[in-house]
């Protein structure tokens, strides 16, 4: 729908959310997820990741919950929420795009628990449309000045890419005008390139945060 999510507990309305799902709920009634998402920024793909990763096991980074499994908890609290992985809401490098190895063993704890079956059962019965398969990925066509201006919406067209600051493990810097803040100095914020955009001068990618050589398949990364 790409509306705005939101919770009401008593008169106070909190905007801030952008996603809900219950830790450990996978197989269970209550595996639901929501997440938000704007039309062509791509932002939903990272939130539902981490509702994902609620709903298959993991708590925040930093945390410990019951899980709604029985008999298991949810034990994040070797992995600090300053470290930035999935689980946190910090989004400053690589590991923003990858799960804890606190929330890796979270997942593991319910994949294998008694009461969750529903993920060794083979029983789907739906494939993926031939029609839907495309090898292209958002960073084949989107340049960076686009992405500047997709991962900071709010300054429109007043921000681009800042060549001069090139780009350092996949981040790049993004104008910001000073008059947005009562005539300031101009400066930069950082932004995280997507995937698939040219990080270096041998024509690698960024995937996940990392630039790595340009494949036609890229293979699952270990958690952590």
């Amino acid at each position: 729908t790409s509306r705005d999510m939101a919770t009401v507990q008593g008169p106070t309305v909190e905007q801030s959310l952008q996603g809900l799902a219950f830790v450990g709920s996978v197989c269970l009634r209550t595996r639901v997820g929501l997440g938000e998402d704007r039309p062509y920024t791509f932002i939903g793909i990272r939130i539902m990741a981490h509702e994902i990763g609620h709903t298959l096991g993991c708590s925040h980074d930093g945390t410990s919950v019951p899980a709604h499994v029985p008999g298991v908890t949810s034990d994040s609290n070797r992995c600090p929420w300053q470290h930035g992985y999935l689980m946190s809401y910090i989004e400053e490098n690589a590991n923003s795009m990858k799960f804890s190895s606190c929330c890796d063993y979270s997942m593991s704890l319910v994949a294998w628990s008694l009461k969750i079956d529903c993920l060794h059962k083979m029983n789907s019965n739906r494939t993926i449309k031939q029609s839907y398969h495309n090898s292209s990925i958002p960073g084949d066509f989107l340049d960076r000045d686009k992405q500047c201006r997709m991962t900071y919406p709010k300054l429109a067209r007043k921000t681009y890419w800042m060549r001069s600051h090139g780009v350092r493990n996949c981040q790049a810097q993004c104008f910001v005008p000073g008059e947005e803040y009562g005539g300031a100095a101009n400066h930069h914020w950082p932004m995280l390139l997507i995937d698939g955009s040219v990080c270096n001068a041998h024509g690698w990618v960024c995937i996940n945060g990392d630039c790595q050589p340009k494949r036609e398949r890229y293979p699952a990364r270990r958690a952590g």
